[in-house]
């Protein structure tokens, strides 16, 4: 007479074995590559900085900042805010200024 193997175990050393066999081919595959950070870049005064190539490449530039500096100005140039007024208030309570509304924070 011939014993045969019980069911459980059969089942185990299969699963063993595609165990090995999973663990040996996670152990071969190629590793995914982490991306480098990005290296710092000192900001200085009166200079620009360039990542149009994809790279930060510094650039002396003080005609580009003063034009941009230029432009900015010309644009706020005519910009006026008119004094607040809360509801029932006079014009002449409209001098002092009056502090922002306060907003409930978000629950």
């Amino acid at each position: 007479m011939r014993r045969r193997l019980p069911r459980r175990l059969v089942f185990l050393v299969i699963a063993i074995f595609l165990g090995v066999l999973l663990g040996r081919w996670l152990a071969r595959r190629p590793s995914v590559p982490t991306a480098t950070p990005p290296p710092p870049v000192a900001i200085e005064d009166g200079k620009t900085i360039d990542f149009s190539s994809g790279r930060p490449v510094i650039q002396d530039d003080t005609a580009t900042l003063e034009q941009a500096r230029r432009d900015m100005e010309a644009a706020t140039a005519n910009i006026t805010f008119a004094p607040t007024m809360r509801p029932g208030s006079t014009a002449q309570d409209a001098s002092t200024p009056t502090p922002p509304p306060a907003t409930d924070p978000a629950p």
